[in-house]
């Protein structure tokens, strides 16, 4: 790309590639900002707050009475910014113990996560989707089960994709708002552009992300 006198560059790529590519950048090569990274990345980042976004999800159970709040999704790093830091801080403030169902992120691993602890007695009542697929998961195991959501059990997912909008219940999520995070990396990158000392300041921006509430979540039943 850079043969090709680009004025600037947005990146999309793991941490891995993204540091592989800033290590063999010149003095001449055009500025570039990293969308979505992780914020362990050295190089100016714009993305959503996902820590924000696993505490609001999180917070929002314990409104609806929740106590018994499990995390569905793999465990990770738990590196600053992540949506399981976010989690972990909410049940830490409330006085509660994180409780983490570790699976990978597909539907099918979700759903035998949840088919299996939900048998157990003291079950959870809430769960915190890692994504939206790990909630569809939970949904499926749920309703094979025979279990009411959200009469018994509440559900939340993360991206705020179309299907969750679609299906039965339909999925109270975080929307990552990809359309402003995309319109602030644009400006960030032109203003790159004109400042030649910055091309590669490690500045993070974060974008507030935003609850959708929908009808897998509802207040515990007595």
């Amino acid at each position: 790309l850079e043969e090709h006198q680009v004025a600037g560059l947005l990146l999309f790529a793991a941490t891995r590639h993204l540091e592989h590519y800033v290590a063999s950048r010149g003095p001449q090569s055009p500025p570039m900002v990293a969308v979505g990274s992780p914020l362990d990345f050295s190089g100016p980042i714009v993305r959503a707050d996902d820590q924000i976004g696993g505490h609001e999800a999180t917070r929002y159970l314990f409104s609806l009475g929740h106590r018994r709040v499990a995390f569905l999704g793999p465990r990770g790093r738990m590196a600053v910014g992540s949506r399981q830091v976010g989690y972990v801080n909410a049940m830490e403030e409330a006085g509660l113990e994180p409780w983490f169902l570790e699976t990978n992120a597909s539907v099918e691993a979700a759903a035998s996560a949840v088919a299996e602890i939900m048998v157990q007695p003291d079950a959870p009542t809430g769960l915190v989707g890692f994504n939206d697929h790990t909630a569809l998961g939970a949904l499926r195991a749920l309703a094979e089960l025979g279990i009411s959501v959200p009469g018994q059990v509440s559900v939340t997912g993360f991206d705020n994709l179309e299907l969750g909008a679609c299906c039965l219940p339909a999925l109270t999520t975080v929307d990552l708002c990809t359309s402003e995070v995309a319109r602030l990396a644009v400006e960030r990158v032109l203003t790159m552009t004109e400042d030649e000392a910055g091309k590669l300041a490690p500045e993070w921006t974060t974008v507030p992300p935003r609850l959708v509430v929908r009808e897998s979540t509802g207040p515990l039943s007595p």
